[in-house]
């Protein structure tokens, strides 16, 4: 079972920043928040993906917001 934070990531379900992890299970992969417990799978990690697969992926790369570092002064 491999666990990994994804820094800036917020939870769709409880909003709270830096609470989401990717974790996978017996091939399985999915995002969890440790602050409300939230999970959603993303599918099988076999090299062919189906259009689940596909609509899931979308939906991961809504859940990542990016943040801007630079500063404009």
């Amino acid at each position: 079972m491999k666990k990994r934070f994804i820094a800036g990531a917020q939870c769709p379900e409880c909003n709270e920043v830096d609470s989401l992890m990717l974790g996978e299970s017996k091939g399985t992969k999915y995002f969890e928040c440790v602050e409300c417990g939230f999970i959603e799978k993303m599918g099988n990690s076999d090299d062919s993906k189906s259009d689940n697969q596909q609509h899931s992926n979308k939906k991961i790369d809504n859940l990542i917001q990016w943040v801007s570092i630079d500063s404009k002064d």
